[in-house]
């Protein structure tokens, strides 16, 4: 829900989604209790970052790239993937290097891997959505 209302456009309920969703699995609700802190610091991340909030999407990002060999594996390398591109837009490049490289030691022969070996030589790059 909360990416489909992203993809419309409605930043403020989408993120009030993920708070909701954030309350219910602090409360241990059932169906929420299993999904972890570092996940949904992905979800927020993502959304941040095509808010083109960088700066809080970094936040969130780092906690589940942090915490990359704990989560599925598509959700680490774009954890990985996410936080380097919005360091990218911040003009961090080393932070942003290191991040495609972490991205890349998880699963080498992978399409975000090879993805991230292009950012290493040529940083990410697009204009901005708002």
């Amino acid at each position: 829900l909360a990416q489909m209302l992203a993809d419309q456009g409605d930043r403020p309920r989408a993120l009030a989604t993920l708070d909701e969703i954030d309350a219910l699995r602090k409360q241990k609700a059932a169906g929420f209790s299993s999904l972890s802190r570092e996940k949904l610091a992905y979800f927020r991340g993502n959304l941040l970052f095509w808010f083109d909030e960088y700066s809080r999407a970094v936040e969130e990002l780092s906690l589940a790239a942090a915490a990359r060999h704990e989560l599925d594996l598509n959700t680490a390398l774009m954890a990985c993937m996410r936080l380097g591109q919005s360091y990218d837009l911040m003009r961090r490049r080393r932070e942003a290097q290191t991040a495609y490289q972490q991205a890349m030691e998880l699963a080498p022969g992978s399409e975000i891997a090879r993805e991230c070996q292009r950012y290493l030589t040529r940083p990410y790059n697009r204009k901005p959505t708002v």
